[in-house]
């Protein structure tokens, strides 16, 4: 598997975790430690999910 579709798979993969997490962070109470907990693990998936798009965006032009 070449380094652009194991990134587009770790894009793929964050950005469903945080998709169905975010409702998740939404839903329990504010300030409680679960809400911290979801609220945590859908920043990092939007921090790679951004990662991911910046180092993959110029390959795109590249072999487009």
């Amino acid at each position: 598997m070449d380094p652009f579709k194991i990134l587009l798979v770790n894009h793929i993969v964050a950005g469903t975790i945080a998709f169905i997490v975010a409702p998740v962070a939404l839903i329990v109470k504010k300030g409680s430690a679960s809400h911290r907990l979801w609220g945590k693990v859908f920043f990092y998936s939007m921090l790679i999910v951004a990662i991911t798009a910046v180092i993959m965006a110029p390959c795109t032009t590249i072999f487009s």
